[in-house]
Parts: structure tokens; C-alpha cells; sequence
């Protein structure tokens, strides 16, 4: 029997449609606190949390995160970006030294806030608030950094949008892959086709390996293939050369 917290995580789907109202004050300031409540490496919180409420830059990001509309309709929309330059800033003026933030700096900062935005998301369900995670926030990087005034070493990780939901009615669950073929003990296990076969494991083994070639190659057309993956990576080598 699940308690109410294991049923917020269970109903969360992503939302892309949201009222027109304001996010009320106490449940805008529940969902800050969960944010800084998050779990963070080694209690040094390497990220900081842009609260857009300008509606010009929403509608920016809205064009330059792969011409989405929705985005600029959130009612309470939070750029997380990596922030390892506070610490550096600091040891390098009380130490007189001159040492820069590093990969490693960069992937526990994308960690912690990964981390802050999934408490946010936890916390606005359970207050009727929907969410949607934007990965590509990190496509146009030159342009997005340019206008939020990121420094060098401090880049975006993920972008949320939320708002209160229209009605109570549930999207249905996209299909998942079976725990088995997630989880396993001890040791990583490779079964890339079967993983896929496995979800249509209600059919005919024929049928399954038709429907997981289907639902492969169109993902695969759709994300691996497009412009918008490419300019993902072109902005992700620039961000990963940022730390190098």
C-alpha cells in the first residue's frame, strides 16, 4: 500500500498545459524550500537557480529551447545552472591562488542540480503544480549564457516549467521499460534488445520484437537523428570545454 508521497512520485506525468493563475506565494516558497533542501555533494549546494519571471525572456526560451510555445505560459519557470566558481572565487582570493573549476567540479554541480529540480517537481505535484523538465536548454548555449549573463564555469543544467494543473485527469502511463531490465544486483547487465522486446512482453514474441524495432527506430529518427540533437552536442562540447 503506497503512502501519500510513494503516490505524488507514482501520478507525476509531465505537463504541458497549465491554468491561467498566479502560483500563490506559500506554494511557490514550499517548492524554494525544497530546492535548497535537496541533497547536495558534500553540503557545498554547486548550483544556483535563475527564477525567470520576465516574460520576454521566457518567450525567448521558448524559441531558443527548440521552438516549444508552452514555455513561455509557465507560471513559475527555474533555469538550474552549475555554480563550482563561488568556491573556486573564494579559496583563490583568501589563498591568493588562481585555480579554475574542473570536469569533475562540472559533473557533481549537473548532479546536485538534477537533484534540486526533482525535489522541485516532487513538491509542486503534491500541490497540484505540474511540471516539465526542458533538456534542451542547453542547445544555443552562446545565446542562453549571453542572456542570463552566465560567467565562464557557470552553465545551464536543466530548465523547469510549471504551473497549477487544468483538471485532476491523469495522462496515461507512457510505457516503461520492466524493472528487471532496469535493475540489477550486484553487477551491470547488457540485454539493449530484449530491454525493448520486453515492454510489449503481453504479445507474441514476434509481435513484441515487431513493436520494440517500431518504437527503436522512431525514437531514433526523432531524437538521435534531428537538428535539434545536433546542436545539443555542438553546445555540449563548448560546455564540456568550459571546464576542461
Amino acid at each position: 500500500m503506497m503512502n501519500d508521497t510513494l503516490k505524488t512520485i507514482d501520478l507525476r506525468r509531465s505537463t504541458r498545459i497549465y491554468k491561467d493563475e498566479e502560483i500563490k506565494a506559500e506554494d511557490k516558497q514550499a517548492i524554494f524550500d525544497a530546492i535548497i533542501n535537496a541533497p547536495t555533494a558534500g553540503n557545498m549546494t554547486l548550483y544556483n537557480v535563475v527564477n525567470v519571471t520576465d516574460q520576454s525572456l521566457k518567450d525567448q526560451l521558448a524559441i531558443l529551447c527548440d521552438h516549444q510555445p508552452f514555455i513561455a505560459k509557465g507560471k513559475l519557470v527555474l533555469l538550474f545552472v552549475s555554480n563550482p566558481v563561488r568556491w573556486y572565487d573564494s579559496y583563490n582570493l583568501i589563498n591568493n591562488t588562481n585555480l579554475k573549476p574542473t570536469l569533475a567540479d562540472y559533473y557533481l554541480s549537473m548532479n546536485d542540480g538534477v537533484i534540486a529540480a526533482e525535489n522541485a517537481v516532487i513538491a509542486g505535484e503534491s500541490l497540484n503544480i505540474g511540471s516539465c523538465y526542458i533538456g534542451d536548454i542547453v542547445e544555443n548555449i552562446e545565446k542562453i549564457k549571453e542572456l542570463f549573463k552566465l560567467p565562464k564555469g557557470v552553465v545551464p543544467i536543466c530548465l523547469l516549467v510549471m504551473g497549477y494543473k487544468v483538471d485532476d485527469k491523469i495522462n496515461p502511463r507512457p510505457t516503461r521499460f520492466l524493472e528487471k531490465d532496469v535493475i540489477a544486483e550486484n553487477y551491470f547487465e547488457n540485454n539493449s534488445l530484449d530491454c525493448f522486446k520486453n515492454k510489449f512482453s503481453n504479445l507474441p514474441e514476434d509481435e513484441a520484437l515487431e513493436k520494440a524495432k517500431i518504437a527503436i527506430n522512431k525514437t531514433f529518427e526523432f531524437k538521435m537523428k534531428s537538428d535539434f540533437f545536433k546542436e545539443m552536442n555542438r553546445s555540449m562540447q563548448i560546455i564540456l570545454d568550459e571546464f576542461k
